[in-house]
């Protein structure tokens, strides 16, 4: 009963799906030790450019996943 009341007082959230187009990037998967896919949203769906690429490859290549 103490349950029900509790659900019965809890809001709920509404989520919103958004589509993102995604793409994956060849020739990383050597660098990194995985595919990397990059993805972009609405409204816009603005990429990155070339520079932004290989400043996230060569972040993910300083970390220390060992």
């Amino acid at each position: 009963m103490v349950v029900l009341l509790v659900l019965q007082g809890c809001s709920s959230k509404t989520y919103q799906f958004i589509p993102a187009r995604c793409v994956d990037q060849p020739g990383v998967e050597q660098k990194i030790g995985g595919p990397l896919s990059l993805c972009s949203f609405p409204p816009k769906y603005q990429t990155p450019d070339a520079e932004d690429i290989q400043a996230v490859i060569k972040h993910i290549q300083g970390l220390n996943l060992n």
